[in-house]
């Protein structure tokens, strides 16, 4: 089987005067370069907050995963916007991130430590503005 991530985005929710999103995303067959994207929704520059990530490494050979996020496709060090500081099989971050994106997108990448037959399930709330 190949990779394959089935990302689905809900929303926009008005919360404290603020639209949020959330994603999800289920991916299969996983490995280290493995990435995936989801459309903002917003314009082209806009500015988002990720504001909650978690992710969780549900089966495979990995053992842990070091999630980044960032601005642009292949996640570049230019372009990488944040990268959790520790690998492990969960992660889980409260704290606001906030950038402007290069093309309404945001790319992912779990980065699995080992092996492609990894199956992993993120969940990400985000909102319109920096915070």
């Amino acid at each position: 089987m190949a990779y394959a991530a089935a990302v689905t985005v809900t929303g926009p929710v008005i919360s404290a005067g603020r639209r949020h999103w959330f994603v999800t995303c289920a991916e299969t067959e996983a490995a280290a370069a493995s990435e995936w994207s989801f459309d903002t929704g917003l314009s082209v520059g806009a500015c988002v907050s990720i504001v909650h990530y978690v992710a969780v490494l549900a089966s495979g050979t990995g053992t842990t995963i070091q999630p980044k996020y960032g601005t642009a496709t292949g996640i570049a060090t230019i372009d990488e916007r944040a990268e959790f500081a520790a690998a492990a099989a969960d992660v889980s971050d409260a704290s606001a991130v906030s950038f402007c994106t290069t093309d309404g997108k945001v790319y992912v990448r779990s980065t699995v430590d080992a092996d492609t037959d990894n199956v992993i399930n993120t969940r990400i709330t985000y909102v319109e503005g920096a915070i």
